[in-house]
């Protein structure tokens, strides 16, 4: 069973801003910090809410960002900014920007791209999260409880492709045990030569728990900015089903089925799975020969796919198991 967490880039102009690391020496982890303080941003917002006892009201919150360029692309946490009617972004210096939200792709990833009217500001040194270790070097700067902007903890990296459940939906993460706390999220954790390696987004919350941290590692961050800076918009592939899950007598009873799993409600016109023979009341058995157990395992299956892939799915018809090869399609968030 998958842990259950609560929330917590690439970027290539015409002008290159992004700075990048060829053969770095080893420094102090003191020079490291000094390096890679500039980067890292305090987020504030105000979201209106409604309330029985007053017309307007506003609540506050607070987050962390990184920069990614020297003329103002910052990236943050989808969760931090959701909703938000007005966005603050703080330096390391004091000085303070209204944030304009440039593209949140979906609900599924948590990254937010935000844009401020700046030049000349210091980019985080991108790293490359693919080639991580457990037992590396972990520095986390952010703005804990929203009071504490610039924070630096440290630790290590404790585990590499942790799945775990945030909010629901099933995120692959780096885990830490540098310190993390609220106000954190959208902040940067980077490895011991300074570089970008993953946004920290989630944390493990309970009693006796302690040293469990979650961040987005940025080899998957990097290719969603990209998109969102030259398109506007994350292309994301997509089989062309509504699907639903079934899991209770009663569900299946009201769909007139004898089995829990994934149903197939309806297709979408013209689409892959259409256009490959997948039927409503269809149920989705596997996918590239994984088995799928709930939609999320739906979305899990597709993140190392692009659009125009094929991929195989097998489904159960009445009480025949059939197989398809279905090319995806394009969904636009």
């Amino acid at each position: 069973q998958q842990p259950s967490v609560s929330p917590g880039v690439f970027y290539q102009p015409a002008e290159s801003t992004i700075v990048t690391t060829e053969n770095s020496s080893s420094i102090s982890l003191k020079e490291v910090i000094a390096k890679i303080q500039d980067s890292v941003v305090e987020v504030v917002t105000e979201e209106p809410v409604n309330s029985p006892f007053f017309e307007e009201l506003v609540e506050t919150g607070a987050g962390s960002g990184v920069i990614i360029s020297k003329d103002g692309y910052i990236v943050t946490c989808s969760h931090v900014v959701m909703d938000a009617s007005n966005l603050q972004v703080t330096l390391r210096d004091g000085s303070s920007y209204k944030a304009e939200v440039i593209g949140i792709p979906d609900d599924v990833h948590d990254i937010a791209l935000l844009k401020i009217d700046a030049v000349d500001l210091v980019p985080a040194i991108l790293g490359n999260s693919d080639l991580l270790e457990v037992g590396e070097d972990a520095i986390v700067i952010g703005n804990p409880l929203g009071s504490f902007g610039g924070t630096v903890t440290n630790g290590i990296i404790s585990a590499l492709e942790r799945e775990v459940l945030v909010e629901g939906t099933s995120m692959v993460l780096l885990q830490t045990n540098a310190a993390v706390n609220p106000g954190n999220s959208g902040g940067g954790i980077f490895n011991g030569k300074g570089e970008l390696i993953g946004l920290i987004n989630a944390k493990s919350m309970g009693n006796n728990i302690e040293g469990i941290g979650f961040a987005i590692p940025i080899n998957l961050v990097m290719p969603i900015v990209e998109q969102l800076i030259n398109k506007g918009y994350v292309s994301t592939p997509a089989i062309g089903i509504n699907a639903m899950y079934i899991g209770s007598r009663s569900a299946a009873s009201e769909y007139g089925v004898e089995r829990f799993g994934v149903y197939v409600d309806s297709l979408a016109p013209g689409k892959g799975a259409e256009q490959a023979g997948i039927l409503p009341k269809d149920f989705i058995l596997y996918i590239d020969g994984t088995p799928i157990d709930n939609l999320n395992d739906i979305s899990v299956s597709l993140r190392e796919h692009e659009v125009g892939d094929s991929i195989e799915i097998q489904v159960l018809r009445d009480k025949e198991t059939l197989t398809f090869i279905v090319i995806l399609g394009e969904r636009n968030t």
